[in-house]
């Protein structure tokens, strides 16, 4: 399950399978994002962009998360369930950065981070069916 934190970031580790091995791999805040369909500060109620460039409607928009009532937490639940499916069905091609590579250099990670998703193409599936061999 996603955690949200104080900073307004998702923060989600699952466990990705290929059928020869599994991985324990974080999902970054875009990844999470996309998959939920909102930013996480958004979802918290933060403003987005940063404060600096708040519009007077982010200002007064209330946050998709206010589980103070009950809309709010029927939103939330329904925004979980829906990631939950979608993570549960996620096939796709993913870009991983691993600690220490020359791509961490500038983010920093302390675990295998998925970074995108794309769908895969007939080439790829083909690709991949003839390294199973």
């Amino acid at each position: 399950m996603a955690s949200l934190l104080q900073k307004g970031v998702y923060a989600l580790e699952v466990r990705i399978e290929d059928g020869t091995s599994s991985v324990v791999a974080a999902m970054s805040d875009d990844v999470v994002a996309s998959l939920i369909g909102v930013p996480c500060s958004e979802f918290l109620g933060f403003p987005h962009p940063p404060p600096h460039f708040t519009t007077v409607r982010q200002l007064t928009q209330p946050s998709l998360a206010n589980l103070s009532t009950r809309e709010g937490k029927l939103r939330s639940q329904k925004l979980m369930v829906e990631m939950e499916e979608k993570l549960f069905y996620l096939e796709a091609l993913m870009k991983i950065i691993l600690p220490g590579t020359v791509e961490d250099l500038n983010q920093d990670i302390r675990m295998p981070t998925i970074v995108a998703l794309a769908q895969p193409t007939s080439t790829d599936l083909s690709q991949l069916a003839a390294r199973a061999g």
